[in-house]
């Protein structure tokens, strides 16, 4: 982006002191940096003008960062220098050309998060997280988390004498010894063991 500025200078000339100080400040400005353009004129034998103008250039990123969306970063392509756009971490690009229209990850299928998983954003870098919900578990071996029924990997972590069902409210993992099996556990999950039945006689 160009700012412009022109700068009139007018002096009259009384007297060889004045003229001499003129020439100096008018070979001054003919020899300003590539960026100012310097032109002079002369409106009569004792009217002296002289107008500068200056171009002030200013990264396009330091404007309106560079016409990206607020959740983007604004740089510039290596071999051209034009203006590129990119969501930051944790947003996703969902405009369909240029420039970018960043939106919160989570809200945009899940962040990439299983179905079954909440996303939510790292604390420090923003970077999504995805985390299996209560009675699921994951059995992926990377990122993102692949979420299973807790019920169905190792029995939900109850006794093997025990069923696995989830909490009608909150669809936490609840642990029941089965028919014949008595929890003999301090705490949670059930800790199952089997009851002596007393002996049938017949008569």
């Amino acid at each position: 982006m160009v700012d412009v500025i022109q700068t009139p200078l007018v002096h009259t000339i009384t007297s060889l002191m004045q003229w001499n100080a003129i020439a100096t400040l008018v070979s001054n400005l003919l020899d300003l940096d590539h960026r100012c353009d310097a032109k002079v004129r002369t409106f009569s034998s004792n009217v002296y003008y002289a107008e500068q103008t200056i171009l002030l250039i200013s990264d396009s990123c330091t404007i309106n960062n560079g016409g990206c969306d607020h959740n983007a970063t604004c740089s510039h392509n290596n071999l051209t220098n034009a203006v590129m756009c990119k969501c930051n971490v944790g947003f996703e690009d969902v405009g369909s050309g240029s420039p970018v229209r960043c939106q919160d990850s989570c809200t945009v299928n899940n962040g990439g998060c299983d179905h079954n998983a909440t996303c939510s954003h790292n604390n420090v870098t923003n970077a999504v997280m995805c985390k299996c919900n209560v009675g699921f578990e994951d059995v992926g071996s990377g990122s993102p988390v692949r979420c299973q029924d807790s019920c169905t990997v190792n029995n939900g972590g109850c006794d093997h004498n025990a069923t696995c069902s989830h909490n009608n409210v909150s669809n936490a993992v609840v642990c029941k010894c089965n028919v014949g099996f008595e929890d003999v556990g301090s705490g949670s999950p059930v800790r199952c063991q089997g009851l002596c039945l007393p002996e049938e006689h017949t008569i």
